[in-house]
């Protein structure tokens, strides 16, 4: 990059010289970054409009020095308010109270007036191209389309509003970005504000509220930053497109603002141009006194790209790289002063996407790296010229996990007898992997096939169960199957289908109980014989009968056990002798079977 190191006198002087006027030869071969391309402080001027001295100044972009006048017009200027460079080389002056832009070689000379009141122009502000088109702020009722952007084409040539009056905008600055969005100083009295607008025109964010802003500008030492200055406010704010205010700086009745290459700002007022401190507001000098407005750069210089980004860390081909690895490569620019941003590309494919957008540091921490796994990562950077630099695809790959997770099981349910489970049972199943993690576990009951295990799973059905589990990690290894495991339900009581008390002699005080109960699941292990209530006997085997010496008085019933612990009541058999020629055995049903549990 061509260096240019500017000193007050001498720069004076030599205008002076050659023309004993404040404005700049042709031979001097000025060229500027239209007003939507990044800017750079280390290289060519900054133009400001003075609307009192009806001029456009230089001023040194490193530390906001005064350099003399490039444009002189009291013929034609009133109140100009933004000068930028145009497609064509040229020098584009809005004048607010005229109502005009007026258009300027590059040695202060009146070429011709682009766009006026004949074209529906009234009350405009801040300007800015896209392309080969010019947006204008108007904030006037007079002329057409009320206040809107309007957008001109060529000389007079004005097509549809960008931003229609309807959208109830009173915009004060545009500044498009390098993608054709574009941020708006909204002063609409109550909804003032900064909007960020799609390239169609159409709002996509109100970025925060701020009382009259004026201009609105890229940060020259922070790529993805922007700064604008509130006139009513009182304030510079220091900004990001998602809204996020990063500082403010006090400032009374701002209305152009710049980033210094030294750090500090330059700000314009009715007061002057001014260089500031950061935060403080503190005025470190008064540059020039007079009515300053909006402040745009003016580069003089060719602007070389950033180094090709290099020295790759992880180096190209590396293998068993660990999962919280930070990438960092060899960056920067040859041009001293500049910025640099950088693009991250990174993935499991190649070419890898975009990932990261604009950031200034050269490392990153990639997320969610697995193990076993290829990468590939390129970085593109771009300096605040608009210049940029892709670095190769580089590879490597992540450690390799070769040891399986490992899973246990819990069961759950209410025990019974003989470790059968007289409730349903829920199967839980963990699993760890402390290398690369646990992906899945598989879970298999009874006949069924492996299914993805992702909660507890209850089992109800009666019976004697199995199962059989394993895990799978992140990496791919895959567990031994664990199991069969087994367990055993019974929730269901024995079954009597029927109960006997029969008197064996005339005396009847021989008496055979007999029960006839089943349990399909368990088994029956135990009945117990009741004779007027009181257990008279058991017997743990088949038959399920029992002989009873005794006179009875009144009834006979049994209660079997199943093997896991269920109980039944049998019907109650009832002896009633009404004679001693004559006797009744009759069942009936007990209605209470608890008071025999």
């Amino acid at each position: 990059m061509k260096k240019h190191i500017f000193k007050k006198g001498i720069v004076v002087g030599l205008i002076i010289l050659f023309f004993g006027a404040s404005v700049i030869p042709a031979s001097f071969g000025i060229t500027q970054l239209s007003k939507n391309e990044p800017l750079s402080p280390n290289r060519g001027f900054l133009m400001i409009p003075d609307s009192t001295a009806k001029s456009v100044g230089m001023y040194n972009p490193s530390n906001g020095t005064y350099l003399g006048d490039i444009i002189v017009d009291a013929t034609r200027f009133t109140t100009p308010i933004n000068a930028v460079k145009g497609p064509d080389g040229n020098i584009y002056v809005s004048d607010q109270v005229a109502d005009s832009v007026f258009v300027y070689a590059t040695n202060g000379t009146y070429l011709y007036t682009y766009a006026d009141a004949t074209d529906g122009l009234d009350n405009i502000r801040g300007i800015d191209f896209r392309g080969s088109e010019l947006f204008i702020s108007k904030g006037g009722t007079g002329g057409t389309g009320g206040k809107c952007i309007a957008r001109f084409s060529g000389p007079h040539v004005r097509l549809p509003d960008f931003i229609p009056s309807s959208s109830g905008i009173d915009p004060f600055d545009i500044l498009f970005l390098p993608d054709g969005r574009c941020l708006i100083a909204d002063i609409a009295g109550t909804t003032d504000n900064i909007r960020l607008y799609y390239a169609n025109g159409t709002l996509q964010q109100i970025l925060f509220p701020v009382n009259f802003p004026e201009q609105v500008q890229f940060d020259s030492l922070s790529p993805g930053a922007f700064l604008t200055a509130a006139f009513s406010a009182n304030v510079i704010q220091d900004f990001e497109l998602n809204g996020t205010i990063v500082q403010t700086t006090p400032y009374s009745s701002g209305r152009g603002v710049y980033r210094l290459g030294n750090g500090n700002i330059l700000a314009t007022s009715s007061a002057g141009i001014q260089e500031i401190q950061p935060g403080t507001g503190t005025i470190i000098q008064t540059e020039k006194t007079g009515s300053g407005r909006f402040i745009e750069f003016f580069a003089t210089g060719a602007n070389q790209p950033p180094y090709t980004p290099s020295n790759p860390n992880p180096a190209n081909g590396t293998a068993n790289i660990p999962l919280n690895k930070v990438l960092s490569w060899t960056g920067g620019d040859p041009d001293p002063g500049d910025i640099v941003a950088y693009d991250v590309y990174f993935g499991t494919i190649s070419p890898p996407p975009k990932i990261v957008n604009n950031q200034t540091t050269t490392s990153y921490t990639p997320a969610g790296m697995t193990y076993n796994e290829q990468y590939y990562w390129k970085i593109v950077a771009w300096d605040n010229g608009g210049l940029s630099a892709e670095g190769p695809i580089w590879e490597f790959s992540t450690v390799t996990d070769t040891i399986p997770p490992t899973s246990t099981h819990e069961l759950s349910g209410t025990m019974g007898n003989d470790n059968w489970y007289v409730s349903c049972v829920t199967i839980t199943v963990e699993a760890t992997d402390n290398t690369s993690g646990v992906d899945v576990i598989f879970l298999k009951v009874d006949n069924g096939d492996y299914v993805e295990y992702t909660e507890p799973v209850e089992i109800c059905t009666d019976g004697e169960h199995e199962f059989w589990y394993y895990a799978v990690d992140i990496a791919g290894n895959i567990e031994d199957e664990n199991g069969p495991f087994s367990f055993k339900i019974d929730q269901t009581d024995p079954v009597f289908n029927s109960y006997t008390f029969t008197a064996q002699n005339t005396l009847k005080n021989k008496w055979l109980c007999v029960a006839d109960v089943e349990d399909e699941t368990s088994g029956v292990v135990l009945v117990e014989f009741y004779v007027d209530d009181a257990l008279v006997g058991n017997v743990t085997a088949t038959p399920w009968e029992f002989l009873f010496e005794g006179k009875p008085k009144a009834s006979s019933q049994a209660i079997a056990y199943d093997d896991a612990g269920n109980s039944a009541m049998s019907e109650v058999v009832s002896y009633v002798e009404f004679s001693s020629q004559q006797q009744s055995y009759y069942p009936y049903m007990q209605k209470m079977f608890t008071q025999y549990l």
